[in-house]
């Protein structure tokens, strides 16, 4: 589709293939992207709407069907962002429910993205399944898509994951000159790495992308950088290379989030320390892992999906650890011991 629709374009506005695609692509190419046979990356879709002078929402709304001013979900869904943050929810809420069940596809895709934007947790599978076909159809992505696909990429399959990842990269990269840029790296580098070191353990992919983003450290937030040193300590761990003093580096970097008031990322780096020994290398329940446990069972509420015995049976090993210590669990509440 977006082949021919810059076809038309280009006719309508005399201008050659020669003339259009001249450094970006090769004719053949550019004769296999006018007949919709091959994709573009997002770098040449930029560089295409600037030779013929037409914007995103120009383009975007030549591709549902319309003109930019003719279709009415386009307008409803380009005011949405428009909107105070106060008035958006509500807005997009009511964007969803109305097209969400549209026979036209590229509307019902806007309601996807609707939805994500306000309510990502109680989406449905096929919602799901529509944003991959988002995904697969879309020659670059917008800033919205590429926070939904990264804030919710635990909700696809595994086999869908890699791909996901490696099309979003290319999304990402177009935007290396925007504001938002080094938000989208660290949304990214969390990603990537939990997949590979605790989803879909694979120490070589995990190495792979962690290199690949280390040169772009220096662009992150203070706090950011703070992450990005705990995922290179955490692929040192999983490379089982000096474990005592990668243990102790942890040990540091949660008791400094403690110092810092932030309980919660400190439980939260050594649980993720738990994972990659379970998943790369041996795992021995200490005193402050059974805290972290402990914490979080504390934090359930009465609505919580699963109760607590049953929460405590899904950890391997621990309920036979805290027999062995001889204490209750509950004394394992204020152990920091990380």
């Amino acid at each position: 589709m977006l082949g021919k629709i810059f076809k038309q374009i280009r006719e309508d506005r005399g201008i050659s293939q020669t003339e259009l695609y001249d450094g970006l692509i090769s004719k053949r190419q550019a004769i296999r992207f006018e007949q919709d046979e091959a994709d573009i990356k997002g770098i040449v879709l930029l560089g295409l709407m600037e030779r013929v002078g037409i914007t995103s929402a120009e383009l975007a709304g030549r591709t549902i069907g319309a003109n930019p001013k003719g279709s009415k979900p386009w307008q409803e869904f380009n005011d949405l962002k428009k909107l105070s943050a106060a008035d958006q929810t509500a807005a997009l809420r009511s964007f969803y429910s109305k097209y969400r069940f549209s026979v036209n596809k590229q509307t019902k895709r806007l309601a996807v993205l609707a939805g994500l934007m306000f309510d990502a947790e109680n989406f449905e599978e096929r919602d799901i399944e529509f944003l991959t076909d988002e995904l697969v159809t879309a020659t670059t992505l917008t800033l919205e898509q590429i926070h939904a696909f990264l804030q919710n990429i635990q909700r696809f399959p595994d086999l869908e994951k890699e791909d996901i990842l490696n099309q979003v990269w290319d999304s990402v990269k177009d935007y290396q000159k925007s504001a938002f840029y080094p938000e989208l790296v660290n949304e990214f580098v969390t990603a990537a790495l939990q997949f590979y070191l605790f989803e879909k353990p694979n120490l070589a992919s995990a190495k792979k992308w962690l290199n690949k983003l280390s040169g772009l450290s220096d662009l992150l937030s203070k706090s950011a950088k703070l992450d990005f040193i705990s995922w290179e300590i955490l692929v040192k761990l999983a490379d089982n290379s000096d474990t005592n003093e990668v243990h102790a580096e942890l040990s540091k970097r949660a008791q400094l989030l403690l110092l810092l008031g932030l309980d919660f990322a400190a439980d939260e780096l050594i649980n993720q320390r738990r994972l990659v020994e379970l998943n790369f290398t041996t795992h021995t329940w200490s005193d402050g892992e059974i805290g972290v446990i402990a914490r979080k069972i504390n934090r359930m509420g009465k609505d919580a999906k699963v109760s607590a015995s049953d929460y405590l049976a899904s950890f391997s090993g621990l309920l036979e650890a805290v027999r062995a210590k001889g204490q209750p669990f509950s004394s394992y509440l204020n152990s920091y011991d990380y």
